[in-house]
């Protein structure tokens, strides 16, 4: 599978930077995962993430956030190398491990964006101001005193957004942020990244294709290689060469959906 990459000197997009990766490759043992991968990720895009299990999509996350380091090739975040610039990354991942007994009020998880690489004693004013905002843009404000055990599993899921905005990020990664939401809960979680798309460069990984048409205008379909499109062209034929054979299309009616 041939490498599609736009060109940084592009006269379309003459916005800076934000992440680049460079013939990365990447394997677990000797399983390889990514193969001389290369795309460019520029201020203001949003970029949805898409291919079958085991394809490299969450280590293409940890690779950008400095968690694990290529084999191979570079990695440009936001002008170094990761994870130098992180704290100016927004993360929510797909799970979060915690004790359900351990009295954990929303507003804690939220202030946890706020902690950095700094080792802090306590919260500042700012920080809990910044984190009760961070709530507010998600809608769950009001619930800011109510254990997160508690919590639906879309609100769990916008909390840990919540928890991401309150680094105040330039980038924000989000892996698989709609798994296991009901369909109402993904139209406002929608709903939330369309008026944020507007302030942070998004990208996103998800199974949701549906998801992905409506939100975005790029595509990067990751299976060992990494191919990039714009929406339109997410054909049959390129997502049958990305999950094989076997993928089954369905068709929704956007009005139905909302």
């Amino acid at each position: 599978m041939k490498n599609v990459v736009a060109s940084p000197d592009c006269s379309q997009n003459m916005q800076p930077v934000v992440l680049e990766f460079r013939n990365v490759s990447f394997s677990y043992g000797i399983a390889p995962v990514l193969e001389n991968v290369s795309f460019t990720i520029r201020k203001g895009d949003m970029t949805c993430i898409v291919g079958p299990n085991g394809g490299g999509k969450t280590t293409i996350l940890k690779l950008a956030l400095g968690l694990i380091q290529p084999q191979q090739g570079e990695i440009n975040l936001l002008g170094s190398s990761p994870p130098t610039n992180v704290t100016r990354v927004g993360y929510s991942p797909q799970y979060i491990h915690y004790d359900p007994r351990f009295p954990m009020t929303v507003i804690d998880i939220v202030l946890t964006g706020r902690l950095g690489n700094a080792l802090k004693i306590g919260y500042s004013k700012a920080d809990k101001e910044t984190a009760k905002y961070a709530l507010e843009q998600v809608g769950l404000l009001e619930k800011m005193q109510v254990p997160f055990g508690s919590l639906s599993g879309g609100q769990r899921q916008r909390v840990l957004l919540a928890r991401a905005l309150a680094c105040e990020p330039e980038l924000l990664l989000l892996d698989e942020p709609t798994s296991n939401v009901d369909a109402a809960s993904e139209v406002h979680f929608q709903e939330i990244l369309e008026r944020m798309k507007q302030h942070v460069t998004l990208v996103l990984v998800t199974h949701d294709l549906a998801f992905v048409s409506g939100l975005t205008t790029s595509v990067l379909c990751v299976n060992r290689r990494v191919l990039s499109h714009s929406t339109g062209e997410l054909s049959e034929q390129v997502l049958r060469e990305m999950y094989g054979n076997d993928i089954k299309l369905v068709k929704h009616d956007p009005m139905h959906r909302r």
